[in-house]
């Protein structure tokens, strides 16, 4: 079953162009032939692949019910996140419980379960990189090569980075983050916390690959069928 997604409001999907390239269809053939080969093991990989992917989505449905439930605290937790690493996520959940439990109200007008729901969709997500570095080894292709895993390992560490990993097929040809962005949060505006710029800065000073951020914005309606008479108009019609 295929469900209708998007990214929830304030975060941002940035993509980066990686100067190597793969050929995606020789990959693609190498994985179907392990999984001809092996389907048992291929099938419980997939499963899990599958069972992992599902949490991802369900974490983000969560932040998007977060947000329409109350937008002020959501948009406030969100800004607080952003110049923060998720270690540092973590130790304010734990101080938000810890001074509730204490009576004391340290989180006023934040969202502690925002929080848990970015540290959760980050952990999942590690868990897709994981199992597609798994199929990647048991098939013997390049799924997200050594290289792209330690660009992708420092761009986690980035204050602001949800996740991260290798688009579609995997190989060389590419990267792409989604980050907190506080510019887009119309409650707390705070163009100077610049969580886009900072990964940006780590894709373009890694030294192993060369990497050129993308100019490019996610469309949450996805791919459109369009009649191509409606946007090219006849020459009947227009006189």
């Amino acid at each position: 079953m295929r469900t209708k997604t998007s990214l929830p409001h304030g975060l941002r999907l940035l993509m980066g162009d990686v100067n190597y390239g793969s050929n995606t269809p020789s990959m693609v053939k190498s994985v179907l032939s392990w999984k001809e080969r092996n389907p048992i093991d291929s099938n419980r990989l997939w499963e899990r692949l599958d069972a992992c992917n599902d949490k991802v989505n369900r974490w983000i449905t969560l932040l998007k019910e977060f947000c329409e439930s109350d937008r002020e605290s959501y948009e406030a937790t969100l800004l607080l996140c952003a110049p923060l690493t998720v270690a540092e996520w973590r130790e304010r959940a734990k101080e938000m419980v810890g001074s509730a439990a204490q009576g004391r109200d340290e989180g006023k007008g934040l969202n502690v379960r925002v929080i848990h729901a970015l540290i959760n969709l980050r952990e999942r997500f590690e868990g897709v990189r994981e199992l597609m570095r798994s199929m990647g080894r048991e098939a013997q292709v390049p799924i997200e090569p050594e290289e792209q895993t330690s660009l992708l390992d420092r761009t986690i560490e980035t204050p602001g980075v949800v996740f991260a990993g290798v688009p579609g097929a995997g190989g060389f040809d590419a990267i792409f983050a989604v980050v907190i962005d506080p510019p887009s949060l119309s409650s707390f505006p705070h163009p100077e916390i610049n969580v886009v710029a900072a990964v940006e800065s780590v894709w373009s000073s890694f030294s192993t690959l060369s990497v050129l951020p993308q100019l490019l914005v996610e469309d949450p309606c996805g791919i459109l069928l369009e009649d191509h008479h409606d946007a090219f108009p006849s020459s009947s019609s227009s006189s």
